[in-house]
């Protein structure tokens, strides 16, 4: 459970989405370089709505051996995996042929919902952290698309 919450890491959200800037940038493909950066701004929003919010987390084993000090609402690894990952799908739809791409998106949306599972597992959130964090996501996927295409 572990390796499935690692996927929604802040860090490796941010590598993989900087990665993926990039590779925009020197393909010069606007739209997806646009995308990229609305997504950092929406992730961005999400983390300035989990400080507002203060919600605290599970007191779980996970929470205090890792000693967890974030708040939980909405879950950041929800969002971010979702955000991401779900951009990834998209794109892999939009650029790529089949079946490569159907495979991509796939893999992408069994990692995104096991990483939500993991959360909770784990007791790093509740349920509806992960919801919230998800729907987040969908609505934001939705609107950073819309403007960048």
């Amino acid at each position: 459970m572990l390796g499935l919450s690692f996927i929604g890491e802040p860090w490796v959200v941010l590598v993989v989405g900087l990665s993926g800037y990039l590779l925009a940038v020197k393909r010069q493909n606007l739209a997806v370089e646009h995308v990229f950066s609305y997504t950092a701004v929406a992730y961005g929003l999400n983390i300035l709505l989990k400080l507002a919010l203060h919600r605290r987390r599970p007191h779980g084993r996970v929470v205090r051996t890792l000693g967890l000090q974030s708040y939980s609402f909405p879950s950041g690894h929800a969002f971010g995996s979702l955000i991401l990952y779900g951009l990834l799908a998209y794109l892999s739809l939009k650029y790529l042929a089949q079946p490569l791409a159907a495979f991509i998106t796939i893999i992408a949306l069994i990692g995104i919902f096991l990483n939500g599972v993991a959360r909770v597992y784990l007791g790093s959130h509740f349920p509806s952290d992960v919801l919230a964090g998800w729907c987040l996501a969908a609505i934001s996927l939705v609107v950073v698309i819309g403007l960048a295409f």
